[in-house]
């Protein structure tokens, strides 16, 4: 039997679903056109939220937009950025007044975070796969202070040694912002004239990185071979944040470097001195104590230590005995306290070779000596290696380069890690990222509803962790229908029970014969909200 076809239906329907997915097609474009314009508009109004990536594509910032902790952590420092604002304008911090470098707010924000954090590294353990041992990360974040001390003395001892083998001058220079950046100072009148405090970072930074490119376009850049050293970061009793720089300056360009600072900063802004009388590294504790918590260091402070602060108090600089108060307003304006100039990032580089824990007997004869060299502890039983950096500097550092891996955020964000080092010369890889696992310990109460196991079975949770993984990974959804919820009558009663003046409200009384006209007060507004 003949099949007949009706073509004109066939040619009707051809028309239909062209014509759906032509509208589909549209409805996508004006819903990623809709979605463009919302995420531009959003960023236009609040700039705190973009993300500082170029070319950022637009899914990748709504992501970013529609996620929490992003949004708690930009918001947080807009809260810092205002409060320096409104205590800049109010004068409260600084001058002659009780209260110095930062307010009571901020170190009370800083130390709150600081708890938060310490509850949420109690919970996690670093295991080191090599041994199986397990060390906690509150346990690590207390030694941060004394670890992050004895690198910065230590590398500042190499450096000194590197400076007087070739004969360098060693020099400190103070780097201060103009007086508009300045909200309350102790001598002299107020010029301020600048948002907050947070823009004499801004100023100084931008300020040295053109000091320094000029130093390279006339011949004599930041390096080992003209001039080297670190700044430290610290606060005008006002809040406002000046530098002090150690250098170490080749006295072949010390005339051309002094006359390139007078070139791009005043008498006012620029002192440099030269270190006499004493080590640099010696000159240097003072600033690297106040760069850390001293409340884990094993400090005493003597009458004259006490003295000597109060003196430099008198003349707005930054005191150790109120340290506390310098790094928590430092912290608020998210500055690295201790920075380093001319080592060419090899710092990186060197401690990625100190993560190397086998014996160098294990590596090939050219590893090995580099190991041997630059490694601060030998693991094999001799003494701390204390010119490990000079010898890696000196020797080694083009020797080595680093290993990126590609990676993708939870978000959609590429980016790249440092995995490993690369010893060049014999193409030899050493990588890191496999070596350590972060876990998560369990709660006690979750530990003690194991079930027992039977004698000589063992249970794969026995070390009571769960491994947190660096990959982003889809999140479980529970289901809706079998999560025990309250009832609405339940509902009512908790809210009649822990809120009875709002409850007991006519809202929507059709009897009710007079409109509620109050506006609501701050206290009504937080039992409400404490309801949701």
């Amino acid at each position: 039997m003949t099949k007949i076809f009706d073509l004109a239906q066939i040619e009707a329907l051809t028309l239909e679903l062209q014509a759906h997915d032509e509208a589909a097609l549209k409805e996508a474009c004006a819903e990623s056109q809709a979605i463009n314009a919302l995420v531009e508009h959003e960023i236009t109004d609040n700039p705190h939220f973009k993300l500082g990536v170029p070319n950022c594509p637009t899914s990748v910032q709504l992501s970013y937009l529609l996620d929490s902790s992003f949004i708690k952590r930009r918001l947080s420092k807009i809260c810092h950025r205002e409060r320096l604002r409104k205590e800049a304008i109010s004068k409260s911090i600084g001058g002659k007044g009780p209260v110095s470098y930062c307010s009571d707010d901020t170190l009370d924000f800083i130390r709150d975070g600081d708890k938060k954090n310490e509850i949420f590294l109690k919970n996690r353990q670093v295991i080191v796969k090599e041994t199986g041992e397990s060390i906690n990360l509150l346990d690590l974040q207390k030694n941060k202070s004394k670890n992050k001390f004895n690198e910065t003395y230590f590398i500042v001892k190499n450096l000194e040694s590197i400076a007087q083998e070739q004969s360098f001058l060693p020099f400190m220079l103070t780097l201060t912002a103009p007086a508009k950046f300045h909200p309350n100072p102790l001598k002299g009148r107020c010029a301020f004239d600048a948002y907050s405090t947070t823009d004499s970072q801004t100023y100084l930074r931008k300020e040295w990185a053109r000091f320094r490119a000029y130093l390279a376009k006339i011949g004599v850049p930041m390096s080992l071979q003209f001039c080297f050293g670190l700044r430290t970061a610290e606060l005008h009793r006002d809040g406002c944040v000046h530098w002090h720089l150690v250098l170490f300056i080749n006295p072949a360009i010390l005339a051309t470097f002094q006359a390139a600072l007078a070139s791009r900063f005043s008498s006012t802004q620029a002192d440099i001195i030269s270190i006499d009388g004493c080590s640099t590294s010696t000159y240097a504790l003072k600033y690297i104590l106040k760069s850390v918590d001293l409340d884990d260091l094993p400090i005493d402070y003597t009458d004259q230590d006490r003295t000597v602060d109060e003196l430099r108090k008198e003349n707005d600089l930054s005191t150790v005995t109120d340290a506390s108060r310098v790094r928590a307003g430092i912290r608020a304006m998210s500055i690295r306290q201790v920075q380093y100039y001319g080592i060419n990032s090899s710092l990186t580089k060197f401690r990625m070779l100190n993560k190397i824990t086998e014996q160098a007997e294990s590596f090939p004869p050219d590893i090995r000596k580099i190991l041997d060299d630059c490694r601060i502890n030998p693991r094999n039983g001799q003494p701390k290696n204390l010119v490990a950096y000079k010898n890696f500097l000196q020797m080694y550092s083009e020797a080595l380069e680093l290993i990126h891996e590609e990676t993708i955020n939870k978000h959609g964000l590429q980016g790249n890690k440092i995995i490993g080092i690369r010893f060049i010369a014999s193409n030899y890889e050493y990588i890191t990222k496999d070596k350590y696992e972060i876990v998560t310990s369990k709660p006690k109460q979750q530990q003690s509803e194991a079930p027992q196991l039977s004698t000589g079975e063992i249970s794969s949770t026995a070390t009571a962790v769960t491994l947190i993984s660096i990959y982003p990974r889809r999140a479980e959804h529970p289901n809706p229908k079998k999560i025990d919820r309250p009832t609405a009558s339940e509902l009512l009663k908790q809210a009649k029970l822990s809120n009875p003046e709002r409850y007991m409200t006519a809202y929507i009384s059709i009897n009710a014969t007079k409109a509620l006209t109050e506006t609501l007060n701050d206290m009504q507004i937080s039992k409400l909200m404490s309801m949701i």
